[in-house]
């Protein structure tokens, strides 16, 4: 379901259909491996890199320590879809089927939780953590204060899959199944609208809000400006499920069902194709945007090199 690396790009976190996550070093030598009783949809590392958070389809999120020591269970009454830290990785917020999303202290204490009328699809803490921002089956985004007071909702025409600040907090993104990516300041009031011919998987900003990234089920991804005004279109054969920018916003990795990640420049020019086996769910930029890790279908995870990357790695090597 997902491979991400740690924030000093020293290690690789996977998880699995198969019910577990695992742990790797850069090598691919696996470290660790942490068991769930059911698919395991995300896992990610604290900031620090000391802790992992996986989300699963039996009903928890657990954190861990980087030996694969079990240290708290999240309870929900359904699946859960993603878990994430907040920066300083005192709090943890969880998103779930049962139409909740909770947020915790990382010793375990439920803080507050946040109810939707349907599914919740994502949850996620602003930069300084003091808001979050849920999105739900039910049609709705839905921005709420540090103590789990609603400030806003944001309403769509169908199932919103993720919400998603800007990195300086003032803007949010939501992408739905009703064909489109909505901009909205944090206020809650809708900026633009962002069109595709099909449901929007997921909709992202570029670290220095200069330019937008949405995914789509029409076999697309679209790059557009602040705001929202349409730039260049990148082109699948098959639904895109994820698409994101690399650190410095100039190189793109989109992510799609027919078994393939590809690589871009922010132009929209395709530098490589990345092959799998089967869909493609996720793809990443490793910190230095020097390495690419994506994750299919087929059971793999695969780590790239870029050009840059492959030269240092020759000239590291000799």
């Amino acid at each position: 379901y997902s491979a991400v690396f740690s924030t000093d790009d020293s290690r690789l976190l996977t998880a699995s259909e198969d019910s577990t996550a695992k742990l790797w070093d850069r090598e691919g030598e696996l470290l660790a491996t942490f068991k769930h009783h059911g698919p395991i949809r995300s896992a990610i590392f604290s900031n620090d890199g000391s802790r992992i958070l996986t989300a699963s389809a039996d009903h928890t999120a657990q954190l861990w320590d980087e030996k694969g020591k079990p240290l708290l269970s999240l309870a929900h009454q359904g699946l859960v879809r993603s878990a994430v830290f907040s920066r300083d990785g005192d709090h943890i917020l969880t998103a779930s089927a049962d139409g909740t999303a909770k947020l915790w202290h990382k010793a375990g204490t439920l803080l507050a939780t946040l109810q939707h009328r349907g599914p919740v699809y994502s949850a996620v803490f602003s930069i300084d953590s003091q808001q979050l921002l849920t999105a739900s089956q039910d049609s709705t985004a839905k921005l709420w204060d540090e103590k789990g007071q609603l400030l806003a909702s944001l309403p769509h025409r169908g199932l919103v899959y993720t919400a998603t600040f800007s990195a300086d907090g003032n803007y949010i993104l939501t992408a739905s199944a009703d064909r489109s990516a909505k901009l909205w300041n944090k206020q809650g009031r809708l900026l633009g609208t962002l069109l595709h011919q099909g449901s929007v998987r997921s909709a992202v900003f570029s670290r220095d809000g200069t330019r937008i990234l949405t995914a789509s089920a029409d076999g697309t991804a679209k790059i557009w400006d602040a705001s929202g005004h349409f730039l260049a279109t990148l082109a699948h054969q098959d639904p895109v499920r994820s698409a994101i920018f690399s650190g410095d916003g100039t190189r793109i990795l989109t992510s799609s069902t027919e078994g393939k990640a590809r690589f871009w420049d922010i132009r929209g020019q395709l530098i490589a194709t990345l092959p799998h086996q089967s869909s493609v769910y996720s793809g990443v930029f490793s910190s230095d945007g020097y390495r690419l890790l994506s994750a299919s279908d087929d059971g793999t995870a695969k780590r790239w090199f870029t050009a840059e990357g492959a030269l240092l790695l020759l000239e590291t090597s000799r």
